[in-house]
């Protein structure tokens, strides 16, 4: 059920659906794929840095 983590704040600045997942003092950012039933992690950052969406992937 990876959707019931929340957004991440890198959300806005891509056309793809962004989510975070907090583990210990660590952000990791995952894509979801349905087509594909997979999700894929995009990015991983400490928590307390602030994001950085120019780091992200583009849309293929």
């Amino acid at each position: 059920m990876p959707r019931r983590f929340g957004l991440a704040e890198e959300n806005s600045h891509r056309e793809y659906e962004i989510r975070r997942l907090l583990i210990g003092n660590h952000l990791a950012l995952d894509t979801i794929d349905d087509e594909t039933c997979s999700v894929h992690v995009i990015g991983f950052r400490p928590s307390r840095r602030l994001p950085r969406p120019n780091d992200l992937p583009e849309v293929d």
